[in-house]
């Protein structure tokens, strides 16, 4: 699993899932990333992006998800809702 902040460089990133979480509460990461936070995934070294089981990952990401789509959405001047999608 290569994070998207601290592996763009081609890194070889953590080897699972507990690993990649310790990854993204730890030091380096929250010193790259301005924050320990999911902030995505890279391809790993086969071109695939893993899948997340661990729940402590999967509830991560959706947050992230969740605070990039807000960040890009505008209000609607009719005061519509933006209620997200569920991409999992």
């Amino acid at each position: 699993m290569r994070c998207a902040v601290c592996h763009a460089d081609g890194g070889p990133g953590c080897t699972g899932e507990d690993d990649f979480l310790r990854h993204i509460n730890g030091n380096k990461h929250a010193g790259l990333a301005q924050r320990g936070a999911f902030l995505g995934l890279l391809p790993n070294m086969a071109g695939v992006i893993p899948r997340l089981t661990l729940p402590k990952l999967i509830a991560a990401k959706k947050i992230w998800e969740c605070s990039k789509g807000a960040a890009a959405v505008r209000p609607a001047s009719h005061g519509a809702a933006f209620s997200g999608t569920d991409s999992e």
